[in-house]
Order: structure tokens, then C-alpha cells, then sequence
């Protein structure tokens, strides 16, 4: 981290003896204790929350985020399209697991970005033009790209082909 501190993500938990023979743990000859080692999920969710909190380009990593693509619909006229993008990213059968979080909320367009900086998700649309759309994927800024490009360019970035 920045301040120089690190968090330890494991832990050890030290076993009596009549609490490793109850779990039919026993220890080496002469040893008086069994100890297990063991990853802490809150632990690393803290170290993960902290390391985004000091980048503020970083996203969440692919194998544990909530959503993998956050489609933010600028208005309620460019639905459609929203629906057509989350069929055809389901048809492509990249990813089994992808997650799509849309949001189509009725505020406005800034507190929507707004949002979508703070939940720093690993891909992100913005459809609110007829013609192009904001894309932007880990590691590379938005940028906007024809409507009909959207989905190729996604699905290229899940292939590994643009990183």
C-alpha cells in the first residue's frame, strides 16, 4: 500500500491435542500441537477495497467481481439496445459466468458515471447515442466506438485479443 503497511490475509489456528484427536488430526510423534493455516475472505476483500481505494484507475479483477459489465442506458429510449447487447453477450457463450448490472435508473446521466467510477467495474458501456457508444475496458480509458463495433470489442477484450 502506499504508507508502506501490509494486511495479512491468512491466519493460524492452533489445535490442543484433544482437539486434533477429536478431529482425527494427530499430530507428529512429540509435537503437543496441530496447527491449521487458512485464508481469511474478509481479510482480502479489506486488502482488495483498500488497494482501490489508493488507485483510482484500478478495477475489480475479473475472478471475484459482483458484475463484470456495467451498461449504463442514458435514457429510457435506448433500452432496446440494451436488451439486443445483453442477448447477443449471452450468445456468444464466452463466459458462463459474465454478469451484466444495467443501469436504468431515472436520474441523471452524471450521477449515473458517477456511480459507475465508484463501483469500478472491469467493463463499461454507456448507450446513449444512436451511432456510438462509450466503451471502456481494464486498463484503457473510454473511449467511444460504433454502435455496431460494441460487441466485438467486448468480446475480443474477454478472448485476451486487445489486452
Amino acid at each position: 500500500f502506499k504508507d508502506n503497511t501490509s494486511v495479512l490475509i491468512g491466519q493460524v489456528c492452533i489445535f490442543s491435542r484433544q482437539s486434533a484427536i477429536k478431529l482425527k488430526l494427530i499430530p507428529a510423534v512429540g509435537e503437543n500441537t496441530v496447527a491449521c493455516a487458512s485464508i481469511s475472505i474478509n481479510r482480502l476483500v479489506y486488502a482488495l477495497g483498500r488497494y482501490l481505494s489508493e488507485h483510482p484507475q484500478a478495477t475489480w479483477p475479473c475472478a471475484i467481481t459482483p458484475y463484470h459489465l456495467h451498461l449504463i442506458v442514458v435514457s429510457s429510449t435506448f433500452f432496446a439496445k440494451a436488451e439486443y447487447l445483453c442477448t447477443e453477450i449471452s450468445k456468444s457463450n464466452i463466459k458462463q459466468d459474465f454478469t451484466i448490472l444495467i443501469d436504468d435508473r431515472r436520474i441523471s446521466v452524471g450521477k449515473k458515471l458517477f456511480d459507475a467510477d465508484l463501483l469500478r467495474l472491469p467493463f463499461r458501456i454507456v448507450l446513449g447515442n444512436s451511432t456510438c457508444i462509450g466503451f471502456r475496458a481494464p486498463g484503457h480509458s473510454e473511449t467511444k466506438i460504433p454502435w455496431n463495433e460494441a460487441i466485438i470489442e467486448l468480446i475480443a477484450f474477454l478472448k485476451g485479443e486487445n489486452n
